[in-house]
């Protein structure tokens, strides 16, 4: 399901502004040591999130999603590469993987990927700042490993491959797919990424799972942004989160 783009009141496209958080890559992470509320084992995921690479990250790996015992992980590849990779329930063999065509490197600033896929019908996309960006992608019909035991943004759960630089707003959305190539301008418009709406509903008519967002001007990072928005249950902080510079809607 897809709603209309995202138009401000007086017709001149997307007004959306948020702030973003900086991640050290020491010490900060979110994470979640159980399941997120509603996930199940399926074959289709949709999701989104802007970033921005720190200082001297070029060239080595670096994790922004990842789930129990890697099953699950989104990655900026030590190729510069973004891979998003599932495997099926029993962790054995990678059936899902979606490989960026361009990297992601410090001198980008802000760059916005979407993504969605359906195992089921062989449907994949990757999209860097609206435009397709997808190089490589396997996408073999069988359940994925989605309900696992801890899910973490930013790094992995045993406190290693953390993500050093700026990420505004992260989310996902399990078990739902969206032609995001055809209905681009609800995810990103003029430039830069749309409203997701205060649970992230803005986007598919429903609410994602995990939903990690700043307003402009909110402030206190470790408890708003830290907090996950979506339908998935709470999420912790690991480390202190800061407010960056720039955010890919100035």
């Amino acid at each position: 399901m897809s709603l209309f783009p995202i138009i401000s009141p007086g017709g001149g496209g997307n007004s959306y502004v948020c702030d973003a958080v900086v991640f050290d890559g020491t010490n900060d992470w979110i994470g979640r040591a159980s399941n997120l509320t509603g996930v199940v084992d399926g074959k289709s995921a949709t999701g989104q999130f802007s970033v921005k690479m720190g200082a001297s990250t070029d060239g080595s790996a670096y994790t922004l999603y990842y789930n129990g015992g890697g099953y699950g992980e989104l990655q900026r590849l030590a190729s510069n590469k973004l891979q998003l990779k599932f495997y099926e329930a029993t962790g054995q063999v990678i059936k899902l993987s979606l490989v960026s065509t361009t990297s992601i490197v410090e001198a980008d600033n802000w760059v916005t990927y979407t993504w969605s896929f359906n195992v089921a019908t062989a449907a994949g996309q990757l999209l860097r700042d609206g435009v397709d960006d997808l190089a490589s992608s396997t996408l073999t019909d069988e359940d994925l490993a989605f309900n696992r035991s801890t899910h973490t943004i930013a790094g992995h759960d045993n406190s290693s491959a953390q993500f050093l630089g700026e990420i505004a707003d992260f989310w996902m959305l399990f078990n739902e797919y969206d032609d995001i190539g055809t209905n681009v301008a609800n995810y990103f418009l003029d430039g830069k990424p749309t409203d997701p709406g205060a649970t992230g509903t803005n986007f598919t008519g429903t609410q994602p799972h995990l939903l990690h967002h700043l307003g402009a001007g909110e402030g206190t990072p470790d408890t708003n942004y830290a907090a996950n928005a979506g339908s998935g249950g709470s999420m912790t902080l690991s480390g202190a989160l800061s407010v960056a510079g720039t955010s890919p809607t100035d």
